[in-house]
This record gives structure tokens, sequence and C-alpha cells, in this order.
């Protein structure tokens, strides 16, 4: 399998954190987002990968540990993405806790728990907020829309190359943050390198885990955002932390 012309396309990834791979039924949708996760751990962005369907890439996000590198000091010029350490197994007691931070989260059929309608009690806006604090990247394919906030930069296939006799799928991806638009097309050679990779006749029916993963690593604020409490900001995968304001059910977004 080979990316063509996707610079951009992955420029903007690493920078959002968050992405929507939109489309219909069988639309490529998970394979690319599978595929993305894969060009994050090659480029060592990210120590491991989950998701909420069986693939031969994941670990199951609850076997995840993590701890502080920087308990003691923060070292001068040192990028977040080296804050955290993450492991599969049990810790040494060293610092190490359940949770997990550097991961690619593959969460097929996101619209399960990231539909706008449920915004206010799901826990989305919470994993938004702090994926840039423990390095993850939100993947989210999705027949279904998910909510506006995490659907600002998205992906479709719009060219099946196969009615031609080649091997290859064109998307194009849009970036709208603000005044801000952006937009670009790359292709996938080969995209049959990819089957078998996970199950693509999975059907998810909730999280796989991820949800369990996310309270053991910032708890208070998951099991808060999960109750139903208030927050104030706009989750929108920068990393811009969302404040808490108020208790179940007695706090309002300004």
């Amino acid at each position: 399998m080979r990316w063509v012309g996707s610079t951009m396309f992955f420029r903007t990834l690493v920078g959002t954190r968050v992405i929507w791979f939109a489309g219909r039924f069988g639309g490529g949708k998970t394979l690319l987002a599978f595929a993305a996760a894969r060009w994050l751990y090659r480029h060592h962005l990210v120590d491991h990968v989950v998701s909420n369907i069986p693939s031969t890439m994941t670990v199951d996000p609850r076997s995840l540990w993590v701890r502080d590198r920087w308990r003691d000091a923060i070292p001068d010029g040192a990028a977040s993405s080296e804050r955290y350490e993450c492991r599969v197994g049990a810790g040494d007691g060293d610092g190490w806790r359940p949770g997990m931070a550097n991961v690619a989260i593959v969460f097929d059929e996101a619209w399960i728990l990231l539909d706008a309608r449920d915004w206010q009690r799901n826990v989305g806006r919470t994993i938004g907020a702090y994926l840039r604090k423990f390095n993850l990247y939100l993947l989210l394919p999705s027949v279904f829309a998910v909510d506006a906030r995490f659907r600002r930069f998205s992906v479709q296939r719009v060219l099946n190359m196969r009615s031609f006799g080649l091997p290859g799928w064109v998307y194009k991806w849009s970036l709208e943050q603000g005044k801000i638009s952006e937009d670009g097309l790359f292709g996938l050679w080969r995209p049959s390198d990819m089957f078998g990779r996970y199950d693509n006749l999975a059907a998810p029916a909730d999280d796989g885990g991820i949800l369990a993963a996310m309270q053991n690593t910032v708890p208070d604020v998951v099991r808060s955002g999960a109750d139903g409490a208030e927050f104030t900001g706009d989750v929108d995968g920068y990393g811009r932390l969302a404040e808490r304001r108020g208790g179940r059910g007695g706090g309002r977004k300004r």
C-alpha cells in the first residue's frame, strides 16, 4: 500500500488530532482509518492502536498502563508527546497506573457515543479536550454524522479507480475552522493490502473499553462528564482544555 499526495492530509491530522471518516456503507471509511493509524504508528507518533472492533493492529485499551515521565520536573525544550510512557501490562509501582497515552483510537461507527443529541451526557467532549495532553488521536469512521465538534476535519472517498482497472482509491479531505476553509485530494494505492487487518463485518455495539481506559486516564473529569456535569469552552481537537462548571446538571455552557 502506498500513499499518494497525502502530505497536507497528514499534516492537518497531526495538527487537529480528530477526524471524521465520512461516506456510504462500504465506502472505505474504516479501511482508511486503520491505514491512518498504521501511518501514525510507523512514524512513531503513537505507541499503540486501540479500537472497538477486532484488528490485528490493536491492543485492548483496558490493558494499557501509563506514567508521567516528568513527575518531578519538566525538562527544557521537551515535547508534550514525550511526557507520558504507555505500555501493555501492569506497571511495577514506579508511577504506573491504568490509562492510555500516545495512542491512536479507531472508533468505528462513532455516532454510537459521539452523536450530537447525546453530547451533554456522553464523554466525547472530555476525550476531545485531552487529546493533545495525552498525545491521543481520535479516528472516527461513521456512516452517520458525529457531533459537529468532531467533524470539522473530515475525509471521504470520491473515486474508486477499480472502475478504470486500477488498484487505487481517491479521497477528498476538508477542514472547516471558523472562517478558515481548506481541502485537498490524495490517493491510496493498493488499499487491498489492508484487507484482513481488521474485521470489516464486525458490528460495534459499544466503545470496546475505550471509555474505561479514558476514565482511568482522567478519572475525575470523565466520571463527572458521564454523570452529566457541564463544561465551558469549546472542544475542538486542538488541545484546548474545557473547564468544568457546576455539578450534576448544575452548570451551563457560555
